[in-house]
């Protein structure tokens, strides 16, 4: 039980932080257009490519994928001696690679990452590590690792290893599965049968989101906003709760640019002229809000660094935390009234 109470507080407070940030863009901060930043990557292919999607429960509401290979490029860029966090992190690598056989550094490529069930009860959670490392080799070592942890089962021709709350199985050449033993067989499921189309709201969006970014996540913000929860904040916060659940998905991405970071998220609605409605609804919000006397410094910061466009069924926000926002926000005037 605890451990399930740990696990349901960890999923409430992973989708509230990923709200949390996608909203942040509340209102359109700028009357001159921002100066053009440089991602550290090019555009790429969108996020509904992701081979990992495949692996996607029924019954999803958050989903994600972080590209590991172009994290350890960013952050070992500079030399170890000259960075003392990226030779840290090469040591890890190196013993994570003698206890798995995964050359972390070169052989993983994408982590893609799935939550489902009912958030309130039974919330269970997927991962999927795409690379080129020895399956085989890496299977042997992990069962080493687990033997006395785990036992061994065997589903539709595949080794599950794993114990009633989780486990990992090797299921493609260099896929290695992390989860609960329920999602483990329904990935399963998915990589033997015929090819599964995504739900439209998360095909909408990921098709217009940056399969390139550093980290991209999509959720379905109704089940986040019907948490028991969140029962107080719905009945102070009424008509907020109901124009974001006009939202049918919302995606957010990151990406690491020259002089910063840059968040860039996506919502969809499924009745035409709705995105307008709420677009109105989030500038007036954010209006409201850098005008109140008492506001958060904090989130009038990230207010006035953030835009909001609508362009057809989709509203669309970014944020932009690099040096020249950053510069742009010092040189802001305020007036503290007594």
């Amino acid at each position: 039980m605890n451990c399930y109470r740990c696990r349901r507080r960890c999923a409430v407070a992973l989708s509230l932080a990923f709200l949390g940030v996608a909203f942040l863009w509340v209102g359109d901060a700028w009357s001159q257009p921002p100066r053009a930043t440089s991602p550290i990557r090019l555009q790429g292919k969108p996020a509904s490519a992701n081979p990992c999607l495949k692996f996607l429960p029924k019954d999803y509401w958050l989903v994600g994928a972080f590209d590991f290979k172009a994290f350890i490029e960013f952050t070992t860029r500079e030399a170890p001696a000259e960075n003392p966090q990226a030779a840290m992190l090469k040591q890890y690598m190196q013993m994570a690679k003698l206890l798995t056989g995964i050359d972390l550094e070169k052989e993983v490529e994408t982590v893609a990452f799935f939550v489902a069930g009912n958030p309130d009860k039974n919330a269970t959670g997927l991962i999927a590590v795409k690379g080129t490392f020895d399956s085989a080799d890496a299977e042997r070592r992990l069962a080493s690792l687990s033997a006395e942890a785990m036992t061994t089962s065997t589903y539709k021709e595949k080794k599950i290893h794993s114990n009633e709350e989780v486990g990992y199985c090797l299921l493609e050449d260099s896929v290695l599965l992390f989860g609960t033993p329920g999602l483990l067989r329904g990935a399963i499921d998915a990589a033997e049968g015929p090819p599964r189309a995504l739900p439209e709201g998360l095909k909408n969006v990921l098709d217009r989101t940056n399969g390139a970014s550093i980290v991209w996540a999509a959720v379905r913000p109704q089940v986040i906003l019907d948490l028991k929860d969140l029962a107080d904040w719905r009945a102070q916060n009424q008509q907020l709760h109901r124009s974001l659940g006009k939202l049918t998905c919302l995606s957010a991405a990151f990406e690491m640019a020259d002089d910063g970071l840059l968040i860039n998220a996506l919502g969809s609605v499924a009745a035409p002229g709705e995105a307008k409605e709420l677009h109105k609804y989030l500038s007036d919000r954010r209006s409201s809000l850098l005008k109140k006397e008492g506001s958060n410094v904090f989130a009038s910061s990230a207010l006035i660094l953030s835009e909001l466009s609508t362009t057809g069924p989709y509203v669309q926000g970014s944020l932009r935390l690099t040096e020249r926002a950053w510069n742009e926000l010092w040189s802001t005037r305020v007036i503290v009234k007594p």
